[in-house]
């Protein structure tokens, strides 16, 4: 990352102390503001290029992507912490009755209505079965 302009560099226009802040040229191209004291002990390197390269790097090694859809999610199926059914993809209706959904591909699915949470969640493990199953199986062998 270079300071843009004549020697001195080009100060930012920031509230605060003007000297504080430098208009910077990222070596990707973008202009960017940075605190000086952050150019000068090396914390800012980028724009915010560096940052984003890498995490795409961290993500092509923990998380799977096939046809739009994220491996380790489906394979998990563990149900969130924020889950007030107990079960992943079963929620309750404002007419005490239950909806199941799956989600797969980018496309969320509506399983049905259902008198009984039993019901909805068989629903659901069966659509899961369906659906994540086959898909992992593939998966699996395209990738032993």
């Amino acid at each position: 990352m270079e300071q843009s302009g004549s020697s001195e560099g080009d100060r930012a226009d920031r509230p605060g102390r003007m000297s504080d802040y430098w208009l910077c040229q990222c070596d990707c191209g973008k202009q960017c503001i940075c605190q000086k004291e952050n150019l000068r002990s090396g914390v800012t390197r980028s724009c915010g290029c560096l940052q984003e390269a890498q995490r795409k790097v961290n993500m092509k090694k923990t998380i799977h992507f096939m046809d739009g859809t994220c491996v380790e999610r489906i394979a998990c199926r563990k149900t969130f912490s924020n889950n007030t059914s107990s079960h992943r993809g079963v929620y309750r209706r404002e007419n005490n009755r239950w909806r199941a959904s799956i989600g797969f591909q980018g496309k969320s699915y509506n399983l049905g209505s259902f008198a009984t949470y039993e019901e909805a969640v068989q629903a659901r493990l069966d659509a899961e079965k369906r659906l994540y199953d086959p898909f992992l199986a593939k998966y699996r062998e395209e990738n032993s």
